[in-house]
């Protein structure tokens, strides 16, 4: 089902989100429900926000419970029973009201909601989901969250999580002394103060956003043990400014490559919507003649964005594989992946294009493929004979 933009008028940054994870769960509940008979969803700030369709399908609960119950009917047809449960929390009581009335939309999903805060109710939640089930969380606040009391949930050794991390609103609020204790339950276990340095003159907006970033990362990385951690630069409509990431944390290879697959996707609507929406405000100044140039600006910024994660890409992978020769490519890509914006395809392409010029040797390379198997061992140059 595609997504309709009317519904997302004046929260266009929504869409991007919303476009990124139907098609990433859309993707990967297929597989998932082929290996897990049981799927649990953890949304622990549900809302609805500002839903203007009486079926949902522009809120993240919405999408999420649409897929699930799909791809339960899906392999119900093929003979395969496949058990789906959902955990929704809402704090607000207005909002749980509404809510609470969703089951009848969904008959195919085990449905408990939750009045409360999802810091509150996350140890409980992580108690009644079914054994042996695979948990998807998304964790989308407002703003500030305790990292910590989540790591019922995230420690659990089936899971993956998207968190909506509001760099925008950690950044603005930064230097103010009272939610620095805030900050040190969303960092936990981060030295955040020594790595993100307010009073270093040569500190810039882009330096201090990559340092946030990274200082989150590596907290979920210490709660959850995640192998692999990813993200999503979603921006102000029409504004090259970041309004907040989503940072994707999994233990599966086989997600960061869905991941990444959808995050090109959501960037080349993101580019279309910043073209689209700088037209508009030109539009209404009277300066018609930039029409034209203000899409193409958009779009030969993805476009540059896009061809810069290649090109790293390349380079980290060379890298890699001089650090420690003869690895196998199914260890080498999904960590590329986690680091990259690209997509296994094109680090398929790009690992060719190296072999092809000498600088890198996949001795067990067949004539006949045009991509490099997973189990192909990868050494640095020409290495004739090495297996």
């Amino acid at each position: 089902m595609a997504l309709d933009p009317a519904l997302y008028v004046g929260r266009e940054q929504a869409f991007v989100k919303h476009l990124f994870l139907q098609d990433y769960l859309g993707a990967l509940l297929h597989k998932i429900a082929s290996a897990y008979d049981q799927i649990a969803y953890v949304d622990g700030f549900s809302g609805p926000w500002k839903s203007g369709d009486e079926k949902y399908t522009d809120t993240s609960f919405g999408i999420a419970l649409r897929l699930l119950t799909e791809a339960k009917s899906f392999w119900a047809s093929k003979g395969r029973k496949v058990g789906v449960e959902a955990h929704l929390v809402e704090k607000l009581p207005a909002s749980f009201a509404e809510l609470s009335g969703i089951g009848s939309l969904f008959p195919g999903a085990d449905i408990h909601p939750y009045n409360n805060n999802f810091m509150e109710v996350a140890q409980n939640i992580s108690s009644r989901i079914s054994a042996g089930a695979f948990t998807f969380n998304l964790v989308d606040p407002k703003g500030f969250f305790d990292l910590v009391r989540l790591s019922p949930l995230l420690s659990k050794p089936r899971n993956e999580v998207v968190f909506n991390f509001m760099f925008d609103f950690a950044n603005r609020f930064r230097s103010h002394e009272h939610v620095e204790p805030k900050l040190d339950r969303m960092f936990h276990g981060v030295d955040w103060r020594g790595r993100i340095n307010l009073d270093d003159p040569s500190s810039t907006p882009a330096s201090r956003k990559a340092a946030f970033l990274e200082c989150f990362k590596d907290a979920v990385r210490g709660i959850g043990g995640y192998n692999y951690i990813a993200d999503v630069d979603v921006q102000y409509p029409g504004k090259d400014r970041t309004f907040y990431f989503l940072v994707y944390a999994t233990h599966s290879s086989a997600g960061i490559e869905v991941f990444r697959n959808s995050q090109m996707k959501a960037l080349s609507a993101q580019s279309d919507i910043q073209g689209r929406m700088r037209i508009a405000n030109e539009e209404a100044k009277g300066q018609l003649g930039l029409f034209q140039s203000q899409n193409e600006m958009a779009e030969a910024s993805h476009l540059k964005f896009v061809k810069q994660e290649k090109s790293r890409a390349s380079e980290m992978l060379l890298h890699l594989v001089q650090q420690s020769n003869g690895q196998r490519w199914k260890d080498l890509w999904p960590r590329v992946l986690a680091d990259c914006a690209v997509k296994r395809s094109d680090l398929n392409l790009a690992a060719k294009e190296l072999k092809d010029r000498g600088h890198l040797t996949f001795p067990q390379w067949e004539k006949s493929k045009r991509v490099p198997d997973d189990s192909y061992r990868v050494f640095m140059g020409n290495v004739d004979g090495v297996r």
